[in-house]
């Protein structure tokens, strides 16, 4: 009897625990939580068949079709042999509500309505549970054409769980009334698309408008949700459905526009794009702002020990892994978990007991066009903001006074990028081929729309890019197709534009509140590699690069050869204003391996700075590949870059490709030479500019691999005169080029 007693108790922990670990998308977790039980002796039939049905909903989220099917065959089968009652048909319910989504999911959309409706005929409640299930009917009846019928129960399910008029498909909640339930969400994600099919003629608009409040509403409710996620990895399988609900939207703000010809959709457009981008990112820099007036509270620093803790065993995990050694692995993973449990319930009573940090955290951060264009931009500075959508590429540009514009970039874009990319390949392409370069960069410029954007008066332009354009360095960009074969001679975009990068317009509005630490403290560190240390290649240029830099910022810590180690790293760089490291770094854009950073005695992974504090103001990575990484379509380059930016760094200097030592350095003594307090993007442009007009090699294979992620809005007249002198410089030698070859002025693309 004890055994019995114990494994239906495991049994009802492991269903609730299941369901849980479900609504955050922790689909393996929830799935193990149930295999590991069911193997038990003496669990109760009707809890067997509970634990097949949570299994089934389980397996089907992670994608497995054919195990959720036999999982929910299971569950019928032992559920209804059993004896009526209350508890037993409501178990039912739920094995004929996953019976009949995985008809339809097999096309048998008749068979899942019919299975769909025995569950409500069984289920009277009208709760959460019941509108799941209407949920799940509009989609079947949605499946096999109708959109009224499916609109009926898409309504009906809402007004389970929200107050509207069931009745009316046009009722929705207000913002104030809709709460963390995912119902609510699902409901109104389902409700959208039905009512775009309800429009036939311009006269139907407002089916289209009311879709558009659907898809806001549902986005209240997930950021409510996205509240309860303990876990990054949670919040970025979300997003995946957040991203599915941007890009319709936008599709949908742009019908609007087109109709209507108001602005006002493409202001509306660009919010949607906002919030499913850099979401994660943002949640960092807000816990980082957070913690600024908090740093010696005790529990706090529980709280970053347990995390540093956490990474190293993350990170002999990940070691072991790659080397394939399997003893003392089971124990390794047994620790990991202890210490996620530790940190959470630190992080838990953190959070409790400081009450500013609490209210810093959760306070509601307002986010408009107004704020942007006050916080980030003026008549000088302009945007470009680039969404990749279901199948449409959009673009959003904001210039000046003038109202956003929302416009599709060239169909052949993806086409115009690889062909593009392919030059930085290996540093001898573009030498090699000088007039198909250009060729391939005045494709990607035009593809990019770039002819049909009024950048008139524009001297500093904010590229926000998404999915491929990650990896784009938008400065070697040609704005006219020349046939010059003198890298140093080609029209440049930035000879024109002074450009800078951001994860999301958002990230970079909320960096501005940053407490940042004084950029006169520096710790730089060069390993060198002298001897082949760590198996490295020397990098015997990299000493002359902290040189160059300890001549122009004497004041800091530098750290060379043996010096150079992760410990000093790890010990000097929370309190450094700026961190220089001139290494060895990889990237795997397959996501086989984690980005790293090479250290003269470690590796610094990507996995580690999640959990480092670090608060300079800038960290200029002087290595190889620091910009790239696994492409996430919601927060971009999953890379060192990002990592040292989510750790809290403010600025960042990184690079795109397989850069050179002996060019680097060039640049970065340049960049030293003209930083002036913060104009980190300004002296970034002023080295690559003087690399350009004075080097030996003038291909942006050297030049145009290192970008700065990061803005800060200029004051009035900020602009120097030796900009000026060198902008009119460039002007007046692209004038004479245009007298000897006529420059095209059309733009023949129907955005």
């Amino acid at each position: 009897k004890g055994m019995a007693r114990k494994s239906n108790t495991l049994a009802a922990l492991a269903i609730n625990t299941s369901i849980a670990l479900r609504e955050s998308w922790l689909t393996d977790s929830a799935i193990r939580v149930i295999t590991d039980v069911l193997p038990l002796p003496d669990i109760l039939a009707i809890k067997r068949g509970d634990l097949l049905t949570t299994l089934s909903e389980a397996q089907l989220q992670k994608g497995l079709v054919a195990e959720a099917e036999k999982s929910a065959e299971g569950a019928l089968l032992i559920l209804t042999a059993l004896a009526d009652t209350t508890e037993l048909n409501e178990k039912i319910v739920m094995a004929l509500k996953q019976k009949g989504i995985l008809e339809r999911i097999k096309g048998a959309y008749t068979q899942s309505v019919q299975s769909l409706k025995m569950a409500l005929s069984i289920y009277t409640y009208q709760n959460r549970n019941a509108a799941k299930i209407h949920i799940e009917l509009g989609k079947s009846y949605e499946a096999m054409g109708p959109a009224d019928e499916a609109l009926r129960h898409y309504q009906r399910a809402l007004s389970y769980v929200a107050p509207v008029n069931p009745a009316d498909p046009f009722s929705n909640p207000a913002p104030a009334q809709v709460y963390a339930e995912n119902t609510i969400m699902e409901a109104l994600d389902a409700k959208a698309p039905a009512l775009v099919k309800k429009y036939r003629s311009p006269s139907d608009i407002k089916y289209l408008e009311a879709a558009v409040n659907c898809y806001d509403l549902a986005f209240d409710t997930e950021r409510k949700l996205m509240q309860y996620l303990s876990y990054d990895e949670s919040k970025l399988l979300m997003l995946k459905t957040s991203r599915k609900r941007s890009s319709r939207a936008i599709n949908l703000c742009w019908q609007l526009q087109q109709l209507t010809g108001n602005t006002h959709w493409a202001e509306k457009a660009f919010l949607f794009a906002e919030k499913s981008k850099a979401f994660v990112l943002l949640e960092s820099i807000r816990r980082n702002i957070a913690h600024s007036p908090v740093q010696n509270d005790s529990l706090y620093q529980r709280v970053q020990f347990l995390q540093l803790q956490l990474s190293l065993v993350e990170r002999t995990i990940m070691e072991k892994n790659q080397s394939k050694a399997t003893a003392g692995l089971s124990l390794l993973h047994q620790q990991k978990s202890e210490l996620e449990g530790q940190l959470l319930l630190a992080q838990t009573a953190f959070s409790r007991n400081n009450s500013s940090y609490y209210n810093a955290l959760n306070r509601q951060d307002s986010f408009s066009v107004p704020l942007l264009k006050e916080q980030l931009l003026d008549k000088r500075t302009s945007m470009l903001e680039y969404f990749y959508g279901d199948s449409v590429v959009y673009f959003f540009s904001f210039a000046g006074d003038k109202p956003p514009v929302l416009l599709k970039a060239d169909e052949h874009l993806s086409q115009a990028t690889d062909s593009f990319l392919r030059f930085f390949t290996d540093k001898n392409q573009i030498n090699n081929a000088p007039e198909a370069y250009q060729a391939a960069a005045y494709a990607l410029y035009h593809a990019l729309g770039f002819p049909a954007i009024d950048l008139a008066g524009t001297r500093q332009l904010i590229i926000i890019p998404d999915g491929p354009l990650n990896l784009v360095p938008f400065e070697a960009l040609t704005t006219w197709s020349s046939a010059l074969k003198n890298p140093r001679l080609f029209p440049y975009l930035m000879l024109e534009q002074q450009l800078t990068y951001g994860y999301s317009a958002a990230t970079l509005l909320k960096q501005q509140e940053h407490n940042k630490i004084p950029a006169g403290s520096i710790a730089a560190f060069a390993p060198v590699f002298a001897s082949g240390e760590k198996g490295q290649s020397p990098l015997t240029h990299t000493i002359g690069e902290l040189n160059g830099i300890q001549q122009q910022q004497p004041k800091g810590n530098y750290f060379r050869e043996k010096e150079a180690t992760l410990h000093n790293f790890r010990a000097i760089s929370p309190n450094a204003g700026i961190i220089h490291i001139a290494s060895h770094a990889y990237a795997d854009t397959t996501g086989a391996t984690q980005p790293a950073i090479i250290f003269y005695d470690s590796t610094l992974y990507l996995q580690e700075l999640y959990g480092m504090p670090v608060r300079a103001d800038l960290v200029v990575l002087s290595a190889c590949e620091t910009g790239i990484g696994t492409i996430n379509k919601s927060e971009g380059a999953m890379s060192l870059a990002r990592g040292f930016y989510y750790a809290g760094a403010k600025n960042i200097i990184t690079s795109l490709w397989n850069v050179e030592d002996k060019s680097s350095a060039e640049i970065f003594n340049g960049f030293y030479q003209s930083l002036s307090g913060s104009d980190y993007q300004q002296a970034l442009y002023k080295a690559k500019l003087h690399y350009l007009n004075t080097s030996s090699n003038a291909s942006p294979y050297y030049w145009a691999g290192f970008i700065h992620i990061g803005h800060e809005r200029p004051a009035s007249g900020r602009y120097p005169f030796v900009w000026m002198l060198f902008t009119g410089i460039a002007s007046l030698l692209i004038l004479y080029i245009i007298t000897k070859r006529k420059r095209p002025t059309t733009f023949n693309s129907t955005p």
